[in-house]
Parts: C-alpha cells; sequence; structure tokens
C-alpha cells in the first residue's frame, strides 16, 4: 500500500501536538500561528548561526585573505582587511580615500604674506615672505629610512614684493605638494627635513652665493627649475 511522506508527517504532527487551552488561543487564525512557527524559526535559526560568525561577534575577525586575527580594520568600504592587505589590496580603493592609510612622507602647510622690508636690489620696500610648517612625520619612499620617524620644522623664504613673485606662489605650491621643495637628510642627531632641489632665499643679505640677496637673475633661475620639474608658468596673469 503507497503513502505521501508528507500527509503523514503532518498527521502525526497534528496528533502529537497538544491542543491550546480553552481561551487561550483557541481561536486562533491560520494566519497567527504561521506567524507564531515563523518567530520560532527565526529563534532556532540564530541559536545555530555557525562557529566562526559567532567568533567574529566576540572580536575575532577574518581578512578578505582569510587571515584570522584581532588587529583587523574595517574600512570606509565595509572591508574589513590586516595590516598586510591594508596597505597592498586596499591601496587602490576607490572608495576610501587617502586618510584609510597611514600618511608617510613630508607633509604640511605653505603660507605667505607680505611684510615691510626692503630686499637688496629691489625698489620696493616690501617684501613676500613664505613660510612652510612641516611636522614631525614618518619617512616615505625615497627617504634614507622608510618608516622611521624624522624631526619637522619652520622654514622662511623671501622673495622681493612683485608681480614675477607673484607668479611663481602657484608653482611654488605645486611644487611643494608633489615633494620637491624638502627632503629628509639623515644627521647624527636623527633624521630631519631639509631644503631639497627647489632654490629659496632664505635670507635678505649675503648674495647669490649665501642664499640671500642680491640676486638679480633668482627668479629667472627659480622659473626654469619649476619648467624642468614639470611645473608650467601659469596662464593668469597676476596683478600687484
Amino acid at each position: 500500500e503507497f503513502y505521501s511522506p508528507t500527509c503523514t508527517a503532518q498527521s502525526s504532527l497534528s496528533e502529537s501536538s497538544p491542543r491550546p487551552p480553552a481561551g487561550s488561543g483557541s481561536n486562533l487564525r491560520p494566519t497567527d500561528l504561521t506567524r507564531r512557527d515563523s518567530v520560532q524559526q527565526s529563534r532556532t535559526e540564530i541559536h545555530d548561526t555557525p562557529q566562526e560568525s559567532r567568533s567574529a561577534v566576540g572580536g575575532l575577525c577574518i581578512c578578505v585573505c582569510g587571515e584570522r586575527d584581532k588587529l583587523m580594520k574595517r574600512t570606509k568600504c565595509g572591508a574589513t582587511f590586516c595590516s598586510k592587505c591594508l596597505d597592498i589590496e586596499h591601496a587602490q580603493c576607490s572608495v576610501c580615500d587617502e586618510a584609510e592609510q597611514t600618511p608617510q612622507g613630508i607633509q604640511g602647510k605653505m603660507k605667505y604674506s607680505k611684510i615691510y622690508i626692503r630686499v637688496p636690489g629691489h625698489h620696493k620696500d616690501s617684501a613676500i615672505k613664505v613660510t612652510y610648517k612641516i611636522p614631525d612625520g614618518v619617512q616615505g619612499e625615497g627617504h634614507p629610512s622608510p618608516g622611521k620617524p624624522f624631526k619637522g620644522g619652520l622654514f622662511e623664504a623671501f622673495f622681493p614684493d612683485c608681480e614675477e613673485t607673484r607668479r611663481q606662489l602657484p608653482r611654488l605650491d605645486k611644487a611643494f605638494k608633489k615633494g620637491l621643495t624638502f627632503t629628509v637628510i639623515d644627521r647624527e642627531t636623527g633624521a630631519k627635513v631639509e631644503w631639497d632641489c627647489i632654490p629659496h632665499k632664505t635670507s635678505l643679505q649675503g648674495g647669490k652665493a649665501g642664499s640671500g640677496y642680491p640676486d638679480s637673475f633668482y627668479l629667472t633661475r627659480l622659473s626654469k627649475v619649476l619648467t624642468s620639474h614639470g611645473i608650467e608658468e601659469p596662464t593668469t596673469r597676476y596683478l600687484e
């Protein structure tokens, strides 16, 4: 004799299941029973969560490479990385910005202001002072010891107050952001920031040999150096 296992199971379930007491749900509709069964099933699924997921909740994370470590980092794009994958696999992420990784190299700010002092060789009684503020940081690629600390500093340079200087200021800013203005030098007292390949006048005296003035062709020479590094002349005319 053939029978349907499904029907038999349903029949057994009906016979073995206790009937609800009168007045406490005996008039439940089929939709109410379905909802109650769904809640019980959800509780069962949560209880049967795999051990791997429970470990993640407990603080053990898994990298995209499969590495398990408590020292993982969850990025803005939603992925979890170990320290190795963070620097390699996540380096080109189009969602996260550069702040996701520890910045290396020379960081800082450049600003300039007008001061009332005469630059030797120029007729105006005013000059432009450019100030670079470089905080302490971590050496990057091209430095003597990448990954090790260096000492920053405050650097000043002086320019004649003229239109040609104003034309060079945006170029100097680009050179600074490209990492051409400063470099890191290893000294006996430790690594520190020093001037690099973009010539600056750090004194009002001393002439060309002393990184000062007078120096009639300084701005022309500066412009040529900037051009040689791919920083072209601006097309906008800067007014005094």
